[in-house]
């Protein structure tokens, strides 16, 4: 029976783990952190990006709509300074150009 009892020993592979062995896996595990955690930070870049981009244009067109209602309040005068040509400019006073 003792013949038998080494067969069996010897076909069950041993449950234990080398240094050697769970290094290699927690470096492995280690590397798919990093990876996950450089995939994170890049979506959040994108995000970010993204929202900064639509707070710019936001911003530019508010700047575009302060200059119309600036045109349009004061539109006489605006369309005056068009079609004002050097002689007409020469003829206000300093304060009134």
């Amino acid at each position: 029976m003792t013949g038998g009892s080494r067969d069996v020993e010897a076909a069950v592979p041993a449950a234990t783990m080398t240094l050697e062995q769970l290094n290699i896996v927690l470096q492995l595990v280690g590397t798919l952190g990093v990876i996950a955690s450089l995939i994170f930070v890049g979506l959040q870049v994108r995000q970010n990006t993204k929202a900064t981009r639509v707070q710019v244009e936001e911003n530019l067109t508010t700047g575009y709509i302060s200059v119309a209602q600036v045109l349009i309040d004061h539109a006489e005068v605006f369309t005056r300074g068009i079609a004002a040509t050097r002689e007409s400019l020469a003829s206000f006073s300093m304060p009134k150009r």
